[in-house]
């Protein structure tokens, strides 16, 4: 094991791999890609399955054969695979500029293989970073991680924007993937500094095999199904909310941005509570204040209208407290898996609770794309109330939120 004065320089490596890794992520989900995509002329649809579809099929259909490859031939001999093949993906966006001609190509191309990268990647981190991190700091270590990296993003999304509106041109969108294939390349290299305490498990088996040890560990079975009943209710409720905003309450676009920053400052907020609620009284309350708090703040959405305070303040301070909660949501989340997962194989236990949330996201987007195509027309009156299907969506939500309540009460022995 590693001594602890040793232990905060793989800490630094650790917070500095994210930090330079991330903001190709970062670029890829605040519409910086998507624009330069459509400069191509590349279809609305085609540029949504590019930018969708094929990193959630790919996470879906290899996280968890990856996951226990990493266990049986070691994480960082797949990690680097990862880090190399997302370097490729992001160059290869870069080349479309000079090969417009062959754009649409070259980008299928380029999405496949820095998703491919990423999964290859995320399949193992957190198994590789379980013994570099004290069970009692855990928490307080994934809070300082992701405040410093969503710092950085943040940071980078404002300069990058800055640069746009200067010059929105195809030449200035090939200086940012430059700049983000370079901070790629500079991750392989914090990646290289961070050691490897966890040896290569060749006797672990077959996928079948780890599977079946797995479903007998029955609180992470348990913790599993909760990761996805959560992400079927509310993993998409953020920007159903924009819309909520914007067709509901007629908020302006100026508006809704300042909700998309107050949901930013409480994610900061959120982390560091869930570090300090986590590390202190456990995930199981963690859990709980969550499932409580998700319901609160759906039933006040719903009602927003009719509250007596303006509603521009309200939506403000309840998408503040959303973004608190689900961040805090996240570092339990994270702190659970690793607490519960058998060591022998981390890696692919971290990966079933990490997809079961994936197949959660994407079956809820699912369905709340089919209820905005087809129950734009409902509305309910009760009384003097009166409520749009938007409210009536949050009100299904709410629902499912109560049953949430009931069946998953989390005790602190389950263990």
């Amino acid at each position: 094991m590693i001594s602890d004065t040793e232990i905060k320089k793989p800490h630094r490596n650790i917070i500095l791999c994210q930090c330079t890794g991330l903001l190709a992520m970062q670029f890829m989900g605040n519409g910086i890609i998507l624009n330069y995509l459509m400069k191509f002329g590349v279809k609305e649809d085609t540029t949504f399955l590019l930018l969708t579809f094929i990193p959630n099929i790919i996470g879906l259909l290899l996280t968890l054969p990856l996951a226990h490859l990493s266990d049986k031939v070691g994480l960082k001999k797949i990690g680097n695979r990862g880090n190399c093949l997302q370097v490729l993906g992001f160059v290869l966006l870069a080349l479309a500029y000079f090969l417009p001609a062959y754009a649409v190509v070259i980008f299928s191309l380029a999405m496949v293989l820095y998703s491919l990268g990423g999964v290859l990647f995320a399949s193992n981190w957190f198994a590789l970073l379980d013994p570099l991190i004290e069970a009692e700091t855990r928490g307080r270590f994934f809070a300082r991680l992701r405040i410093t990296w969503q710092c950085v993003g943040i940071t980078a999304t404002f300069i990058v924007s800055n640069l746009i509106l200067f010059s929105d041109s195809k030449k200035m969108y090939l200086g940012i993937l430059v700049f983000g294939s370079l901070m790629l390349l500079v991750r392989i290299i914090f990646y290289q500094r961070i050691p490897e305490l966890t040896k290569p498990n060749r006797s672990l088996g077959n996928i079948k095999e780890s599977w079946h040890k797995l479903r007998q560990n029955r609180a992470y079975m348990k913790f599993s199904m909760y990761c996805f009943v959560m992400t079927f209710l509310v993993s998409g409720l953020a920007s159903f909310l924009f819309l909520f905003e914007k067709g509901s309450l007629a908020f302006s676009e100026g508006q809704i941005v300042l909700m998309g920053f107050c949901a930013q400052a409480g994610s900061l907020l959120g982390y560091w509570v869930g570090a300090m609620v986590v590390d202190k009284r456990g995930t199981a309350l963690l859990f709980n204040l969550v499932n409580f708090s998700y319901l609160v703040l759906v039933s006040l959405f719903i009602f927003i209208k009719f509250l007596p305070l303006p509603v521009e303040l309200c939506a403000a301070l309840f998408t503040f407290v959303l973004g608190v909660v689900f961040c805090a949501k996240g570092i339990g989340s994270t702190s659970e898996a690793l607490r519960l997962v058998d060591k022998g194989a981390k890696s692919f236990g971290i990966g079933f609770s990490a997809t079961t949330a994936a197949c959660g996201g994407t079956f809820g987007s699912l369905l709340t794309v089919q209820y905005l195509k087809f129950g734009g027309e409902w509305n309910w009156s009760v009384s003097s109330y009166a409520f749009g299907h938007y409210e009536i969506y949050l009100g299904f939500v709410f629902f499912g939120l109560i049953m949430v309540n009931i069946f998953f009460r989390f005790k602190e022995e389950q263990a």
